[in-house]
């Protein structure tokens, strides 16, 4: 089976037509879609702002929401910033823009997506370089928080997927459409044959926006949206995915689905155990920690409206930067993706959080494997003997998804002393998982190590005659996983260090990677020592 993307060009003569098939998508999804959720408002959160445009002048001005009588319905854009050239809303701007915001100074895509909403017969519109004051901090932190919930609500989301800066606009700038014999259905299309398996590698690769941070939780939360595309407009909500032509909905359910989170992500939210919402927070954690961000201290708020939408009444749970607090300890087993350059330290804390790298982020265990790996025990039956969160440290913030409002996790766990080794050369990269270093216990046993950052020479042990040379700080293995009773399983732990700056007392560490490999209990690892050794308490930061 194949997916067909057709190509077609939107030029200005074909608007009318495109603007009365978003029209006819629109009515159709309020008409089969009521009982899927297409409609559904899930949050009573609204935005300070949004823009009101006049639907008798070519005016547009940002107005307050709580100044409305009501809810209005709105739509939101979706899109990429670039590096210059947008319209921002400052704190010396504010009341300008209040007034009336300038045609002129309106980069492309913006502006299109005026037009495209008042030819829609909506009033009001979300974009976020207009309705938040960029300049101000906590108006930005206070709105960012906001924006999970802005695109649930929007009736509509406007994606501009082909433009990688706000001057490109919304529009293909393909010149015309190939035609190709379609033999299966014995009609002229303006199509290319693609295998469905490649139809997510195709879109990542020709649509910018889908490489964009922010877009993730964009994409995702929408109830509805419009995804301009190189080809022809496409849509996707709840129930449907369709096209001009008509064919991409002929094909979408064996696998060429815009978004093949979405269906599974929505039934989380509608369904939220915890049970359901830790393995669906990972895999939302995996594909957006791949993402780029111009601001790299974005990574924890561009996608916290995931976080919000995933908590509900069956699984309180509290979000702590980037994790769950009852998936702890075992989540704090993530690793950096490999084929990323890392970076010499980490820019932010706390360390002990994935939000603390510019790098794809993985679990290379998951407690599911208990059924393969543990027999038919779990992680909590089997492993974590040892270790247990205690307590954690929370910064006072605005709001209870502040990503980044933990500061210390305070954990009673075994700890041995390690050593960093290079593995030794076998020419190529085995697997995925593949590293080329090992962290080496008391005995020699060693354990594969995924490191956070770059080493250095200091602290790499490297084997001269026989004898070891140590650096100038020492490693630790913190236990978190370790199979017992004798099966195959994997065990893992943190990689840490001392905190010698000042201001930290003793027991303090941060961490710098984790180690693991499967293994059964009665083999001699790193593992193998710490059971003997007791408990003693560690504070992450």
């Amino acid at each position: 089976m194949a997916t067909r993307i057709c190509e077609a060009k939107a030029t200005g003569s074909r608007r009318k037509d495109e603007i009365n098939a978003i029209k006819a998508w629109v009515a159709r999804c309020e008409s089969d879609h009521g009982s899927l959720g297409c409609g559904t408002v899930r949050s009573r959160t609204l935005p300070a702002r949004l823009i009101e445009i006049s639907t008798t002048i070519d005016k547009a001005r940002l107005i307050s929401v709580s100044s409305l009588g009501q809810v209005p319905e709105f739509v939101a854009l979706s899109y990429c910033w670039g590096l210059t050239g947008n319209l921002q809303t400052l704190s010396s701007t504010l009341a300008q823009m209040e007034e009336c915001i300038p045609d002129n100074a309106l980069p492309l895509t913006v502006k299109q997506a005026f037009e495209m909403v008042k030819a829609l017969g909506f009033r009001y519109l979300w974009v976020d370089a207009l309705c938040i004051v960029q300049d101000d901090k906590a108006d930005w932190q206070r709105e960012a928080r906001k924006m999970g919930a802005v695109y649930s609500n929007a009736t509509l989301v406007i994606a501009a997927m082909a433009s990688r800066a706000t001057q490109d606009g919304l529009y293909s700038k393909l010149d015309d459409a190939s035609l190709t014999d379609d033999i299966f259905h014995s009609v002229m299309l303006a199509c290319r044959t693609m295998p469905r398996k490649q139809w997510e590698d195709f879109i990542q690769k020709d649509l910018p926006l889908l490489c964009r941070g922010w877009g993730f939780q964009e994409r995702l939360l929408a109830r509805r949206i419009v995804h301009f595309t190189p080809a022809e407009l496409v849509w996707e909500c709840k129930g449907d995915v369709w096209c001009r032509c008509g064919n991409i909905n002929k094909f979408h359910s064996t696998g060429g689905k815009i978004n093949s989170m979405s269906a599974a992500f929505w039934h989380c939210v509608d369904n939220p155990t915890l049970d359901r919402v830790r393995p669906m927070w990972r895999e939302c954690v995996k594909t957006f920690s791949r993402r780029s961000l111009t601001m790299l201290n974005d990574r924890g708020f561009a996608i916290t409206g995931v976080a919000e939408l995933l908590r509900g009444p069956g699984c309180a749970d509290l979000y702590i930067s980037g994790h769950w607090k009852d998936a702890l300890p075992f989540d704090l087993l993530w690793r950096c993706d490999l084929s990323t350059t890392l970076r010499k330290q980490k820019e932010r804390k706390p360390s002990w959080s994935w939000v603390s790298v510019d790098c794809g982020i993985n679990w290379p265990v998951d407690e599911d494997l208990g059924t393969l790996a543990i027999s038919a025990e779990t992680y909590f039956e089997s492993g974590l003997a040892g270790v247990e969160c205690q307590h954690i440290d929370t910064v006072e913030a605005c709001g209870q998804y502040n990503p980044i409002s933990a500061g210390q996790i305070h954990l009673q766990a075994r700890l041995i002393e390690v050593n960093v080794v290079r593995k030794a050369a076998l020419g190529h990269d085995m697997s995925p998982f593949w590293t080329k270093w090992n962290v080496k216990g008391p005995g020699g046993q060693k354990l594969s190590f995924y490191p956070d950052i770059q080493l250095s020479d200091d602290d790499i042990t490297s084997c001269v005659s026989g004898h070891d040379r140590s650096g100038p700080k020492a490693f630790y293995y913190l236990e978190i996983v370790t199979p017992s009773d004798g099966s195959l399983g994997w065990q893992a732990g943190l990689i840490i260090r001392k905190v010698e700056s000042p201001g930290y007392g003793e027991g303090t560490y941060e961490r710098v990677g984790i180690a693991g490999e499967m293994s059964r209990a009665h083999h001699k690892t790193v593992a193998s020592f710490v059971a003997a050794i007791p408990t003693q308490r560690v504070i992450l930061i």
